[in-house]
Formats: C-alpha cells, sequence, structure tokens
C-alpha cells in the first residue's frame, strides 16, 4: 500500500476488506503511533503499556498493562 502508521490507511483497508465500519472495530496497540492511527482511522483503540511508560495517549483510549486484562475490555466495549 505504500504507507505508513500513523496514517489511518492500513486500519482502514483493513476493515474495508472484513465489512466493518471504522466503529465497529477495536485496535489493540503497544505504540504511541499505532494508537494515533486507529484514532484517525475512528476506531476505539487499546494501549497496551506493559511497563506504565510515561507515554502521551490520545483522549478516549483505554490504556492497561497486562494481558489479563484484554478480554474484560473487550467484554465492556
Amino acid at each position: 500500500m505504500g504507507i505508513w502508521k500513523p496514517d489511518p490507511g492500513l486500519f482502514l483497508h483493513v476493515a474495508a476488506q472484513y465489512g466493518a465500519s471504522p466503529a465497529q472495530c477495536v485496535v489493540v496497540e503497544d505504540s504511541p503511533t499505532g494508537v494515533t492511527a486507529a484514532v484517525a482511522a475512528g476506531m476505539q483503540a487499546l494501549f497496551y503499556q506493559p511497563h506504565q511508560a510515561e507515554e502521551p495517549v490520545p483522549a478516549g483510549v483505554r490504556v492497561f498493562g497486562h494481558m489479563n486484562e484484554l478480554g474484560p475490555l473487550l467484554a465492556g466495549r
């Protein structure tokens, strides 16, 4: 495709391939760039930060530090 994060094109392309609207999608990312791309695509973003780094987080992004938190986060969306 020739585009890279934080351009939302990759996430939008994948959603279109599955026939999903961006609002139906959840992106789990471990980088600020990926989270920014997900938000720009209009998707819910979950930011995995296992080491509690002080990374900037866009508004509305949920941060979690352990993979055992992922299931409840997805169930509660």
